[in-house]
């Protein structure tokens, strides 16, 4: 078995189902805020991404029992037997397996405030409303019985379906027709964000109300979006459209370079017609990213709080950079030190407080050192500290980012802690990917009337950045986010399967959410209305119109801010 072919996380995962059989391999991927572990098929199975030499015929995947699934360029997803994982390993043509991380969710006012109206009036002759322009929304599905969708639903792929699935995964069913009524969306987010990108309703418009909408009910990975996008793009190529994917949803699994599996898939995508549309995140006021400058000689911590909840630490540090590590329990017992360089990962270190696990790998993305750290506390008390010991032990000085990768526990129940946090480089996977549009959220709504006729408002500042939209840049200083649109407080379609308290609904069939995830769909809907007039816009050119046309005051729209991007979106003079 060539170890180093396997991801940090993915090897953690190999190693509980060695010793306890699918349901370790289950559990340890839960722990470690990864997906794609099925216990239920007669051999037990993982949703991976696989990265190919360029010349491979990927002829002996089969020979695995692997299910490879439809897509293009170096990395593809598949589906393959945990027991193959140390065969694949040794196949040639294979240069790396990495997990499915987790993905955490991330417009009458709104849609004014960034000039839409304005937009179509000036276009005239009927153009400004998506017509002919295929919007993909991948989500948590959509409710198909909302007045907004009216007869405008081309297809459901409901990914959590049982299922033979389709040639991008094999896993769920796609729906047509009447059939698109056996999927619901009982949590609420993509019926919200659906609305926004191409509602059609005479008061909470979405900003293309004409596209035609394809829908992905998404596994909970990063794998199940990659499947999402390519089967959009396969679609909207057989339909002749131009397309436009939003994904509202990240996770920070990832070095938020730009290089991880998901985000290389989306960069292979850009091309004339072909959009993705990514939130920036709703990390901004979570400690998430921590960072230490090692000199030669010396050492440097970098220090976790957490109530006895699992840490998993995501940190990298430069191909050349030459360190030993050690993981600090809150009593001040450490795991023996280990040198930075690829190698079998040991059995748990067990610790008066919990047990650890630490392994480094070469990322074939950027060919940094990743190191994963899994930290699973087993006695709880309200302010336990772990550290991260790092030794440089070479002759030039070494910088370490660090993420804490279960984002869905992180507020004050684990973060980092002590003078090595960051407050940046909070945009993770996919809102990294070059090619993709990544969107802060704009506040413009604290307050609104319920459906009970109380009124509610939030503590956030309306006409700016909403404070908990993630800031960038990328970790190799690239400008992420691209810009800003509205994303608090809006006012969007609701789902009937989803049971919502009175404090945030409008009526029956409206109701008020905020967030990144709010804010991508503004602009996939304007992506679609770019489209509608110029179906060949790729990415990069798309972007480039956005970006003279974005505001901030006091500031060019050559001016990058790291919560702003380039700034406000301002549709009018499209």
């Amino acid at each position: 078995m060539k170890f180093n072919k396997l991801a940090p996380g993915l090897e953690f995962i190999y190693q509980e189902f060695l010793a306890h059989g699918a349901e370790g391999a289950a559990r340890e991927a839960e722990l470690c805020g990864l997906t794609g572990v099925d216990t239920t098929a007669r051999m037990p199975r993982m949703h991976v991404f696989l990265e190919f030499i360029p010349e491979a015929r990927l002829s002996n995947l089969k020979d695995h029992g692997a299910v490879l699934h439809a897509g293009g360029g170096c990395v593809r997803t598949a589906t393959v037997p945990l027991e193959s994982l140390a065969d694949l390993s040794d196949d040639p043509e294979i240069e790396y397996i990495a997990p499915s991380h987790q993905v955490h969710a991330c417009i009458d006012v709104a849609a004014v405030s960034i000039g839409i109206d304005l937009m179509r009036a000036r276009w005239g002759n009927g153009i400004g409303n998506g017509e002919g322009v295929l919007i993909g929304i991948i989500d948590t599905g959509i409710d198909p019985t909302h007045r907004a969708f009216s007869g405008r639903i081309d297809r459901i792929w409901d990914q959590t379906l049982p299922g033979k699935g389709l040639p991008e995964g094999n896993f769920g069913e796609e729906l047509l027709g009447d059939g698109i009524l056996k999927s619901t969306d009982s949590q609420g987010h993509g019926t919200h964000v659906a609305g926004i990108a191409a509602g059609q309703d005479s008061q909470f418009m979405g900003v293309a109300p004409a596209a035609h909408i394809i829908v992905v009910k998404a596994l909970p990975g990063t794998l199940g979006l990659s499947a999402g996008i390519n089967y959009v793009f396969r679609i909207a190529g057989q339909l002749d459209m131009p397309a436009v994917v939003n994904v509202s949803w990240g996770s920070h699994g990832d070095a938020h370079d730009g290089t991880d599996p998901l985000s290389r898939m989306i960069d292979y995508w850009a091309r004339p017609g072909r959009i993705v549309c990514c939130a920036a995140g709703n990390e901004g006021q979570r400690d998430i990213h921590a960072g230490v400058d090692i000199s030669p000689g010396s050492s440097e911590e970098i220090a976790v709080q957490s109530d006895a909840l699992p840490i998993n630490i995501e940190a990298w540090c430069a191909a050349e950079a030459q360190l030993r590590m050690s993981v600090v329990s809150p009593s001040g017992q450490a795991t023996p030190v280990e040198p930075l360089a690829p190698a079998p990962a040991k059995d748990p270190y067990t610790l008066p407080e919990g047990r650890a696990r630490l392994v480094t790998r070469k990322d074939p993305g950027n060919q940094h050192h990743h190191m994963k750290v899994s930290i699973r506390p087993t006695s709880a008390r309200p302010g336990y500290q772990w550290r991260l010991h790092l030794e440089n032990v070479g002759t030039e000085a070494v910088y370490v980012d660090a993420w804490l990768a279960n984002v869905r526990e992180v507020r004050e129940d684990v973060r980092f802690i002590g003078p090595g946090v960051v407050r940046g480089m909070r945009i993770g996977s996919p809102g990294a990917a070059t090619s993709a549009i990544t969107v802060a959220s704009y506040t413009t709504r604290t307050s609104w009337r319920c459906q009970d006729g109380c009124e509610k408002s939030l503590p956030l500042t309306p006409g700016a950045i909403s404070d908990f939209s993630s800031d960038g840049p990328r970790r190799d200083g690239a400008p992420k986010p691209d810009l800003a649109a509205p994303g608090a407080m809006i006012i969007s379609c609701r789902s009937h399967a989803y049971t919502a308290t009175t404090d945030w609904l409008i009526d029956d069939d409206y109701m008020i959410m905020g967030g990144t995830s709010m804010a991508c769909p503004f602009v996939a809907g304007l992506a679609a209305l770019m489209l509608e007039r110029q179906p060949s816009l790729d990415p990069l050119q798309l972007k480039e119109i956005m970006r003279v046309h974005c505001v901030r005051a006091g500031h060019t729209p050559d001016d990058f801010d790291t919560k702003w991007g380039f700034g406000l979106i301002d549709a009018s003079y499209l």
